[in-house]
């Protein structure tokens, strides 16, 4: 088994933004700043970075206080080192041969009592890496030595992370003709894949942030305000991941929504998130979680029709449509295996408003294993 040496140390953070966040660290021995290391020694300088698109965690900062560093050598112990975010150094000093570093990114302070105390806040792993092989050698300063660090995958973190949500009530007018302004819609958030959660139904908050601490795992997120002309329903898939929050805004409108989701994860974070791929027979072609069908009732096709199919099905053990968080199945008679065919006034689009339409993949097992999510909005007009 192999032993542990940990050393004191101190790190820069070049910026937080993690699709090129950088990370520079430097070890008890005296810091090195445009100086050569000691004799026999060289010096390395950590670049942790990032690049993907995903939507779980904070988008600009993840909210890392603490990396712990674990260079292995080619042979012998491996060299740890905790390293705060805000202190700022430049390099670490290490003996010349072949390392790979071991990074792992914790949210927290630190602050522990004993008993417990409900002002605690300690450090919780919520993203590893590990580097390339890389060679110091003796004199050579500040290598260069590239990180990838992503959130522990699905299986892997056991810990809570968080969901945080702002609802917006300020774009309604006539869908709340008759409701009182102190209306409260209802959260509903649905254990998925995998982990111990039972499902809750909330009054949710509207404009203040509220908080969610939720076991790391897949989950549904609906969004639901009955008013005197009708429910108006959102439906999102949400990543939980150990230690990480997940930040969503909703705003509710007229429409019945303005769109947005998807996947709830984060962008900077690298993550594979594994969505269908949607088109449609109208250029552009493509669909994304931006994109709005404008169909009307009475004209002739195209103008009144589409067809959406998800081009990637062979990733996923189901696949499921969701309009206005109704699931729509193959019996409805506008789904047909793998496309979906959307006509103004018929079957699930009979009423002159917006409807969210989210697919809806489950990947059951493996490295990519979670439940991804593709929105898009069908606007209805007569």
């Amino acid at each position: 088994m192999k032993t542990m040496i940990k050393i004191c140390g101190k790190l820069a953070a070049l910026t937080a933004v993690l699709l090129v966040t950088a990370v520079l660290v430097t070890s008890c021995v005296e810091p090195i700043s445009g100086f050569q290391p000691p004799e026999g020694m060289g010096s390395v300088r950590l670049i942790i970075g990032n690049t993907g698109r995903s939507i779980t965690p904070s988008t600009a900062n993840p909210g890392f206080t603490r990396f712990k560093l674990s260079f292995q050598p080619s042979s012998g112990t491996a060299i740890e080192q905790d390293v705060l975010v805000a202190n700022i150094g430049t390099a670490i000093n290490l003996l010349p041969g072949n390392y790979v570093v071991t990074v792992i990114g914790q949210t927290g302070t630190g602050v522990e009592s004993d008993p417990p105390a409900s002002t605690d806040d300690p450090y919780v792993d919520a993203a590893v890496g590990v580097s390339a092989s890389f060679t110091i050698t003796s004199g050579v300063m500040n290598t260069s030595v590239t990180v990838p660090i992503k959130p522990y995958a699905y299986g892997d973190g056991t810990g809570n992370g968080t969901f945080t949500y702002t609802l917006s009530l300020g774009g309604l007018t006539a869908v709340t003709t008759g409701v009182p302004a102190t209306q409260t819609p209802r959260l509903i958030i649905k254990s998925l894949l995998g982990n111990a959660y039972a499902d809750s139904d909330v009054q949710a908050g509207t404009v203040t942030k509220q908080t969610v601490s939720l076991p790391s795992g897949f989950y549904s997120v609906e969004y639901v305000l009955t008013t005197a002309n009708g429910t108006a329903r959102s439906y999102d898939i949400l990543h939980i991941y150990q230690g990480l929050t997940s930040d969503f805004p909703y705003s509710f409108s007229s429409g019945q929504f303005v769109t947005g989701g998807g996947s709830i994860v984060n962008p900077d974070f690298g993550l594979t998130d594994t969505k269908p791929t949607l088109t449609k027979t109208v250029a552009p072609t493509a669909i994304t979680d931006s994109t709005i069908i404008t169909l009307s009732i009475g004209a002739t096709p195209p103008a009144n029709k589409e067809v959406v199919t998800i081009t990637n099905p062979e990733l996923y053990d189901s696949v499921v449509w969701r309009v206005a968080g109704v699931v729509i199945d193959d019996g409805d008679g506008e789904l047909d295996d793998d496309e979906f065919t959307i006509t103004a006034g018929a079957d699930s689009f009979v009423d002159v408003k917006d409807y969210e339409v989210i697919v809806i993949g489950t990947i059951s097992t493996g490295a990519n294993a979670g439940v991804y999510g593709t929105k898009f909005v069908v606007r209805i007009n007569n």
